[in-house]
């Protein structure tokens, strides 16, 4: 994996999560507001997201540090844990993508080819 594909998996990732985030807000909103009845009917939802953000947000930091110290191993470890954070999304949301309020389609635009 190159640093461009490697930023490409990373935008689409970012803008899957993105689209997945709105869905969940609409789907626990009432009114203006989340509601706790709704947020814990769509609980498993919300973890998922939760965790999926964080790992991606772990994966732009050891990407931003491979790009300052470009290093092999750093650049490889970025590399990989990248490549493993979109394989995880991939599973995750493309096994429930219903649930996310996303299309295969749209699953397949951010991070399907990457």
């Amino acid at each position: 994996m190159t640093l461009e594909k490697a930023e490409q998996a990373l935008a689409g990732a970012e803008q899957l999560l993105k689209s997945i985030g709105v869905s969940l807000a609409k789907k626990c909103a009432e009114g203006t507001e989340i509601s706790t009845k709704r947020l814990d009917e769509n609980q498993l939802a919300a973890y998922d997201f939760a965790w999926m953000a964080a790992e991606l947000y772990a994966a732009q930091a050891m990407r931003d540090y491979a790009k300052k110290y470009p290093e092999p191993l750093e650049s490889g470890l970025a590399h990989y844990f990248i490549a493993e954070t979109v394989s995880n999304l991939s599973g995750k949301v493309g096994m429930r993508a219903a649930e996310f309020g996303v299309s295969q389609a749209q699953i397949q635009a951010s991070i399907g080819s990457k």
